[in-house]
C-alpha cells in the first residue's frame, strides 16, 4: 500500500473516531437537557410561578429550560428579569448580557436596566421616564410599578409608595402584591394600623396560603392590642413552617403573656430561646414574666442581658429603673434613671426627624440631620443608609460627602475616604466655579 493510501486510511478512521465521539456528546447532551416537553412544561410552570410572584421557584424552572434552550434569547430575558425581581442581581447581569447578545430588542433590554437602577433605589435619572412609560399602560406596566415601589421603600418615600400603589390596586383588584406594599408603608407613615390590617385581610382572601400575609397580620394586631385575634395567625405560621419560626414563637408568646396565660407564654419562650439564646426581645419578655411571677432578682439578671443584647433600649431601661427601684439599689436606680433621660430625648429627636423625613423626603437637609444623629447615637448602618439616599439623588451633597469621607478615616478605610474627599472637593469646586483641579490644589 503506498503512503498516500496509509494516510487516507488513517484519516478515514480518524474522521471516523470523530464522528462516533461527537455522536456520543451529543447524546450526552440530549440525555442530560429536558426532553423538549418537557422544556415546555417548565416553561409553563416558570410563567405560573410568576403570575404568583414566586419568583425563585420561577427561576428553577427557567435553569430547566435554558438547559434546553442555551440559546434562546426570550427564556435568556425572562430568566434576567425574574433573577431581578427575586433579588439576585449577579443573574440578573448574566443572563441580561446573553440576552443581549442573542439580540433581543434593545428597547427591552434598556428597560430591564432602567427597571434594575429604580429597584435599587437609584432611581433619579429613571423615574420621569418609567412613571411617563407606566402610564401609558404598557403590558410591563406593573412591573414597572413594583421596581419603582421597591425603590421608593429603599429610599423612605413613603407617600410615593401609597400614591403608586392605591391606583394600582383600583386597576388590578385581584393582585395582591400592591396591597402589602401599601399597608407596609402607610404603618411607616402613619402608624395606623386599622388601614393596614384591611389591606393584609384582603391579601389572605386572595391568597390565604401565603404565612407571610398571616405573620404581617398578626403582628399589626397584636401591636394594636387585638392579642385574640392575633393569636390563630401566629399560630398558622408555626404550624406551616415550625423550621422558621422564630418571629411567630416571639408573637405568639407576647399575645399569651399580655392576655395574662403566663404558663403559655414562659413555654413558648421555652421553644424560642432554645433556638436563640440571645433573642433580646425573647430575654425581655422572660423578665416580665419573671415580675410577673413575683420574681425580681430572676427578673434583674435577664434586663441586665436585655440591656447587653440590645442596649440604650427605652423599655428595658425603664424596667430596670423600677427592678432597681424595687430591690433597693440605689446607686444601679441613679444610673438607670440618668440613662433613660437620655435615651427619651434621642428618641424625641428621632422621632420629630423622622416624621419630616416622611412628609418631606427630598429634602436633603432632613436627611442629612437624620444620618448625623445616627452617628451621634452609633447607629452607624441606619447613618449611612440616609448619608447614601441623599447622594443617590444629589451626588454631589457636600456636607454629606464631607462626613462620609471623615466617618470612613475613623474605620480606617482610607481609599473610601479618599473617594468621598475627592468628590467633596468637586463638589467644592463647582459649588465656587472653579474648576474640579483647581478645588484639588486648594
Amino acid at each position: 500500500m503506498t503512503r498516500s493510501g496509509r494516510i487516507s486510511i488513517f484519516a478515514v478512521s480518524a474522521l471516523a473516531l470523530i464522528l462516533v465521539l461527537a455522536g456520543w456528546m451529543a447524546r450526552r447532551l440530549l440525555s442530560s437537557a429536558p426532553p423538549v416537553d418537557e422544556a415546555q412544561a417548565q416553561w409553563r410552570a416558570a410563567q405560573e410561578a410568576i403570575d404568583h410572584h414566586e419568583f425563585s421557584e420561577a427561576t428553577v424552572h427557567l435553569t430547566r429550560c435554558l438547559e434546553s434552550w442555551p440559546y434562546n434569547a426570550e427564556a435568556h430575558f425572562l430568566m434576567a428579569r425574574t433573577s431581578r425581581r427575586a433579588g439576585n442581581l449577579g443573574q440578573w447581569k448574566i443572563h441580561l448580557d446573553r440576552a443581549e447578545i442573542l439580540r433581543w430588542p434593545k428597547k427591552q433590554i434598556e428597560l430591564e436596566r432602567q427597571l434594575r437602577r429604580a429597584q435599587v433605589g437609584d432611581f433619579w435619572d429613571v423615574e420621569t421616564s418609567l412613571l411617563d412609560l407606566a402610564n401609558s399602560f404598557p403590558p410591563d406596566e406593573v412591573i414597572i410599578l413594583e421596581a419603582l415601589v421597591h425603590g421608593y421603600m429603599e429610599n423612605d418615600c413613603l407617600l410615593d409608595v401609597v400614591s403608586i400603589t392605591t391606583p394600582w390596586i383600583q386597576r388590578y383588584p385581584e393582585d395582591w402584591m400592591p396591597l402589602i406594599y401599601r399597608a407596609n408603608a402607610e404603618l411607616r407613615l402613619y402608624g395606623k394600623p386599622a388601614e393596614a390590617v384591611k389591606d393584609f385581610q384582603r391579601v389572605l382572601e386572595l391568597r390565604p396560603e401565603i404565612p407571610e400575609t398571616h405573620l404581617a397580620l398578626a403582628q399589626v394586631l397584636a401591636n394594636d392590642g387585638q392579642y385574640h385575634e392575633a393569636i390563630p395567625h401566629f399560630q398558622y405560621c408555626l404550624d406551616r413552617h415550625p423550621e422558621d419560626a422564630i418571629d411567630a414563637l416571639f408573637g405568639l408568646a407576647t399575645c399569651q403573656y399580655s392576655m395574662g396565660q403566663t404558663d403559655l407564654a414562659r413555654e413558648t419562650l421555652g421553644k424560642l430561646l432554645a433556638q436563640v439564646k440571645n433573642h433580646a426581645g425573647a430575654v425581655f419578655l422572660q423578665a416580665k414574666i419573671e415580675l410577673a411571677e413575683g420574681r425580681p432578682e430572676d427578673a434583674l439578671q435577664s434586663l441586665k442581658k436585655a440591656d447587653t443584647l440590645s442596649p440604650k433600649q427605652a423599655d428595658v431601661t425603664n424596667a430596670l429603673v423600677h427592678v432597681c427601684g424595687q430591690l433597693g439599689l440605689e446607686e444601679e436606680t441613679a444610673r438607670y434613671k440618668r440613662g433613660l433621660e437620655e435615651i427619651q430625648k434621642r428618641d424625641e429627636l428621632f422621632d420629630r426627624l423622622v416624621s419630616e423625613a416622611k412628609l418631606r423626603p427630598d429634602d436633603p437637609d432632613v436627611r442629612f440631620q437624620l444620618g448625623t444623629a445616627c452617628l451621634k447615637y452609633d447607629r452607624e448602618e441606619e447613618a449611612v443608609h440616609w448619608f447614601q439616599g441623599i447622594l443617590r439623588k444629589d451626588p454631589l451633597h457636600l456636607p454629606t460627602l464631607r462626613t462620609l469621607a471623615d466617618y470612613y478615616e475613623s474605620k480606617g478605610k482610607r481609599k473610601l475616604a479618599a473617594r468621598y474627599r475627592q468628590k467633596a472637593e468637586i463638589a467644592s469646586g463647582k459649588a465656587t466655579g472653579k474648576s474640579p483641579d483647581s478645588a484639588t490644589r486648594h
